[in-house]
């Protein structure tokens, strides 16, 4: 029996023991495919993602599709960012123009008896019911909360899912969830394509930053195990192996620890009880 054998079976069954605790989700947003090798971490061993690796200027990327130059995103693509996306361009540079959509809870929030409800896929409430007139909704019971139907909520200890209260004919509530699209593709597109890597915050879904590489970068922890030899995370000038670390940096927000434990991008994790005041 060859030691890659052995190794293989090793880690697949350490994959269904360990939960992958790494964050991934600036993959899923930008449609990447996870390999279906995992890790002793039980990740994916890497991921391919050809709108990062092989991305044309003419061109517009988001959730993993590609729009020319003159092209609108459709709106089912867009509307949980309360966005609209046009693909322009200059002198043959294609970025992404926006526009804000303003619904009217922006700017007049609901009363204290009142429920605003709202329809997946869209951005603002279609309606609010007030008074009495919500007494005669249908509810949702979540964890020990009430909720109308057509109530919006988070779900707690998921900060990547929002639910909508639904309930069928019967009087049964349906499942009516849907995950949260990120927007660093528009948003810091420009940071994405300068190789910086994606900050996440415990509590949220998507990167609440990104750590731009800079000369002074070094990696300070190596690792050389038999899982980091095929799959590198590139950042900068520098190659990582897969365990590698790089040397934390301090920010006001916190200290910012990087690390290389799923392929090919670095990815970093931001302690904000450690603040430099």
């Amino acid at each position: 029996m060859s030691a890659a054998y052995v190794f293989l079976v090793l880690t697949s069954i350490a994959s269904i023991v360990f939960a992958c605790n790494y964050p991934t989700r600036h993959y899923k947003s930008m449609g990447c495919s996870a390999s279906y090798q995992k890790s002793s971490n039980g990740c994916p061993a890497h991921f391919d993602c050809p709108n990062l690796t092989d991305r044309k200027t003419d061109k517009c990327y988001i959730h993993g599709k590609v729009y020319d130059i003159g092209e609108r995103v459709p709106s089912e693509e867009t509307a949980g960012s309360c966005t609209i996306l046009f693909c322009s361009g200059f002198n043959d540079t294609a970025f992404f123009n926006i526009a804000i959509i303003d619904c009217a809870e922006f700017f007049a929030p609901s009363g204290i008896d009142c429920v605003r409800q709202y329809r997946r896929g869209q951005c603002c409430s279609y309606g609010s019911v007030c008074g009495h007139s919500r007494n005669n909704l249908r509810t949702c019971a979540v964890g020990n909360e009430t909720l109308y139907e057509g109530q919006r909520y988070a779900v707690k200890g998921d900060p990547c899912k929002i639910c909508i209260c639904a309930v069928d004919s019967g009087g049964f509530p349906v499942e009516n969830c849907f995950e949260q699209r990120c927007t660093f593709e528009f948003t810091d597109a420009d940071k994405l394509l300068a190789g910086a890597a994606p900050v996440y915050e415990k509590g949220w879904c998507c990167p609440v930053d990104w750590r731009l590489p800079s000369e002074n970068d070094k990696i300070v922890n190596t690792n050389c195990s038999v899982e980091s030899h095929d799959h590198k995370c590139f950042y900068g000038n520098l190659t990582l192996n897969v365990g590698d670390v790089l040397e934390r940096e301090i920010t006001a927000q916190g200290t910012i620890n990087c690390r290389c434990e799923i392929p090919p991008m670095v990815h970093c994790e931001l302690d904000d009880t450690k603040k430099n005041n």
